[in-house]
């Protein structure tokens, strides 16, 4: 039964995913695509904060410090990649150091 359920849920994860890139094909819809273009902003927040928050322990502190480090990176120079290169480094340094 559970085998059973986690299979039907796998393969409407997957039809739901390939509907899409079918209809991405074929011309999506002018909306449609506006529309998927905000999803990385309204998901990629969330992740990151949990990530910042949930962790516990005595590297708290230095996420946090990250995550102001990214945030400011991010706001001066409105590059998402530069954010997350400089939160990263500035973890690495915190915790190899």
């Amino acid at each position: 039964m559970t085998w059973t359920l986690i299979i039907m849920v796998g393969v409407a994860t997957f039809a739901l995913r390939a509907s899409f890139l079918v209809a991405a094909g074929e011309g999506a819809n002018p909306l449609l695509t506006r529309v998927l273009r905000f999803v990385p902003v309204v998901v990629l927040p969330p992740l990151a904060v949990s990530a910042v928050i949930n962790n516990g322990g005595s590297t708290m502190e230095v996420r946090f410090l990250c995550a102001a480090v990214a945030a400011l990176i991010g706001w001066r120079t409105g590059n998402a990649a530069a954010a997350m290169i400089a939160g990263m480094v500035v973890l690495w340094l915190f915790l190899f150091l």
